[in-house]
């Protein structure tokens, strides 16, 4: 499972060198995840995550700190599944209105989480 989760660090860089590069490719992503399958991919994906994080987590470098990671996306993904995209709608749209360098920002602090993440699920 700790392969599965470093396999997800790595599309989470993916999504943020992404957003850097190429604006209206992120654009474009967020529009096919705003839809209710988009939202029901984007929860599995989030539940797979977490799921490997939880079991990842006791031969990681910060155990705790991995677990409580797991648990919030586990509950962030059912809560995304549960109430669908139409409650996210309006913090979409305003996403989408952001100006290029803020969302520049956002992938680069993205790709600095997978990074960090994936250097805490190998084990020290």
């Amino acid at each position: 499972m700790t392969l599965v989760a470093l396999l997800i660090c790595v599309f989470i860089c993916a999504v943020g060198v992404l957003t850097v590069a190429s604006r209206s490719r992120h654009l474009r992503l967020i529009r096919l995840v705003s839809t209710r399958r988009g939202f029901s991919v984007a929860g599995g994906i989030r539940v797979l995550l977490g799921v490997g994080l939880l079991i990842a987590a006791p031969t990681s470098r910060a155990p705790g700190l991995i677990q409580i990671l797991g648990i919030i996306i586990i509950f962030v993904a059912v809560i995304m599944v549960l109430f669908g995209p139409e409650p996210w709608q309006p913090y979409l749209d305003w996403w989408s209105a952001r100006r290029p360098g803020v969302m520049r920002g956002w992938g680069v602090l993205a790709v600095a989480v997978a990074v960090a993440l994936a250097y805490a699920l190998v084990p020290g």
